[in-house]
């Protein structure tokens, strides 16, 4: 199987049955019901409690398909970091799940990033690069690409913007969840 880079790899079976274990933590958040929003028979309001997941977010479900498709795909294991740009949330969940497999990450991420964010990446063992608070988040993928550019034998660029596995996690999984724990009798669905 070809990797990173064309790199051929074997896909690590130890590394993939540690993703298994970690899957059941990720996702199958419980429903939380808003009784005091609601309209008496006429609805009944409901929200995800997402912050029970690895990494405190709903960004966990991205980050793990992300991961997983990587790894089951050999593009990503011990040997190779995981590499990619963000905000605060998905990088929190990639490094929750990255340090409990045993992979090396890095980030980038803008200096303006809050000191909270910052702080928890370190503590996780992330490698942060800090990029120009004036360009956001697309200096932090322009300084992840052009890293991945001059080291593409290192790297796994996860590309969590443009990765369709970021998607997937939610039409696969969250749908599915959130259809199952209302038995089918979702009518809206609003998020953010």
């Amino acid at each position: 199987m070809l990797g990173v880079a064309g790199k051929e790899v074997i896909v690590n079976s130890s590394l993939t049955r540690r993703l298994e274990k970690i899957q059941g933590r990720i996702g199958c958040t419980p429903l939380y019901r808003f009784a005091s929003l609601e309209i008496k028979g006429r609805s009944r309001i409901y929200g995800k409690v997402e912050w029970q997941q690895m990494g405190g977010s709903v960004k966990a479900r991205a980050a793990f398909g992300i991961i997983k498709q990587a790894v089951q795909n050999g593009w990503l294991d011990q040997d190779i970091r995981l590499l990619d740009a963000s905000s605060g949330n998905t990088g929190i969940a990639y490094a929750a799940i990255a340090s409990a497999l045993g992979i090396s990450t890095m980030l980038c991420l803008p200096a303006n990033a809050s000191p909270e964010r910052k702080a928890i990446l370190k503590s996780l063992g992330v490698e942060v690069m800090l990029t120009d608070p004036m360009e956001g988040t697309d200096g932090a993928q322009s300084e992840a690409q052009l890293i991945f550019q001059n080291h593409p034998y290192s790297f796994y660029y996860a590309d969590q913007y443009n990765n369709p596995a970021n998607w997937r996690a939610h039409y696969l999984n969250t749908s599915e969840e959130i259809y199952l724990q209302t038995k089918g009798l979702i009518t809206h669905l609003v998020t953010g």
